[in-house]
């Protein structure tokens, strides 16, 4: 399986979202809600996955030939569907019953800005710990509780003597890459 980035982030996500607008949690409603924003996570090589017989296929005419032919064993992509498995146990797990669904929503809201503000802290130590930071780069908190359904988007800036003459923007794992990639330049070239 490729990695999905953000992964927990995705999943905070979509927990929050389902809360707010589902009564049921289940792999095709994960997947559906999923699918909307990030619909490249469950795609090989290009082409998107399909559900046939409540598992992953590539292609669900080839699945029902291959089933016809005897074949059993149809379905290569089971880790998406291991992932989403653990996605809808992560989320009854934490979705709590015995409280009004606005409550929930608002735990699962707060889960979520506390660990985008997490990653800005890690973000921060990282700018410090790879030296950027005592060379001019900046890191500019995107966070915003206006928009918690969108993945944060975190800005590095560059300043020298002339002004701002750089700026980055991604999401956790891509500033993450760009700071380790940027850094390993930077000391290189010293």
């Amino acid at each position: 399986m490729r990695k999905i980035s953000d992964l927990e982030e995705k999943k905070l996500i979509v927990a929050y979202s389902m809360a707010k607008d589902e009564k049921n949690i289940g792999i095709e409603y994960v997947w559906r809600d999923w699918r909307t924003r990030w619909n490249d996570d469950f795609s090989v090589n290009g082409r998107a996955l399909r559900r046939y017989n409540h598992q992953f296929v590539k292609s669900k005419t080839k699945a029902r030939e291959m089933i016809r032919k005897g074949e059993t064993d149809i379905y290569k992509y089971k880790e998406y569907d291991d992932l989403l498995a653990q996605i809808c146990e992560w989320m009854e797990t934490n979705y709590d019953n015995s409280i009004s669904r606005q409550e929930n929503v608002d735990i699962l809201r707060r889960k979520l800005l506390e660990y985008k503000e997490e990653c800005y802290g890690e973000l921060y130590t990282l700018l410090k710990k790879s030296g950027l930071k005592g060379k001019g780069y900046r890191l500019q908190n995107a966070v915003s509780a206006k928009n918690v359904q969108d993945l944060g988007i975190y800005r590095i800036s560059y300043k020298d003597g002339k002004g701002f003459t750089e700026y980055v923007q991604g999401t956790y794992e891509q500033i993450v890459n760009w700071m380790n990639e940027k850094a390993e330049v930077i000391n290189r070239n010293e």
